[in-house]
């Protein structure tokens, strides 16, 4: 009894470490190719498939920040969720005077990002993106990195099923909109997650994974090949 009670268990130790292992050369994986082709290093959420970026020929330097997910526990063809960032290739300054964003407010010239300048605001449609109908209906948060400073704009209460109609989705969603950089580089997001983790979709890619990730980021330049 013992003899096979004892195998099994080392059967499934060794199967657990296999696949922590497996899990960890998986995400050095996915962090050199985020260095390679995002120019960034940035920590792989637990529900994520991969992390890739590719350029945009209408905007020269910019590339596009894509996070693979699945949104149910068993993923299948066509279930591969995707959640995309802008990752400019400019100073948060002149993204912002660029006017390229969708949802920021173009602030007049302040000089460097000042995590005080409260001229840089949700335009109309970053606050009806965020199921807001007035801006003082959103919060703007500071955030900091490693070598980065930007914003977090969410709403301050949940929308209600009466506002968002048809658009309700089956579990509680937090949307946000993202902006974070430096002298060299800046990245936007503008999406909406599950709020918290689901135990019976565990690869689900939800809100407090993405900010773990997002606020893990450090721009730069790396050289290849890179070892951990």
């Amino acid at each position: 009894m013992c003899l096979l009670y004892c195998s099994l268990l080392f059967t499934a130790t060794l199967a657990t470490t296999s696949m922590a292992g497996n899990r960890e050369a998986f995400a050095r994986d996915v962090r050199s190719d985020v260095r390679r082709t995002c120019l960034l290093d940035m920590q792989l959420p637990p529900s994520a498939a991969f992390i890739t970026c590719a350029d945009l020929p209408h905007y020269p330097g910019a590339k596009v920040l894509q996070i693979g997910h699945y949104p149910q526990d068993f993923p299948g063809p066509g279930l591969l969720a995707f959640t995309e960032g802008f990752l400019s290739g400019q100073s948060t300054q002149d993204y912002l005077a660029s006017g390229i964003s969708d949802w920021i407010a173009v602030p007049a010239p302040t000089g460097d990002l000042d995590q005080n300048d409260d001229a840089i605001q949700l335009n109309e449609y970053g606050v009806d993106f965020l199921w807001a109908t007035r801006p003082d209906e959103i919060k703007r948060e500071k955030l900091r990195g490693k070598d980065w400073t930007g914003y977090l704009w969410t709403r301050r209460t949940e929308p209600t099923r009466k506002e968002m109609g048809d658009a309700t989705p089956k579990r509680p969603q937090r949307c946000f909109i993202a902006l974070i950089g430096n002298q060299k580089n800046s990245l936007e997001f503008a999406t909406c997650l599950a709020r918290d983790r689901n135990p019976r979709a565990p690869n689900e890619l939800h809100y407090r994974d993405f900010m773990r990730a997002l606020k893990s980021i450090k721009f730069g330049h790396w050289r290849l090949p890179w070892s951990p």
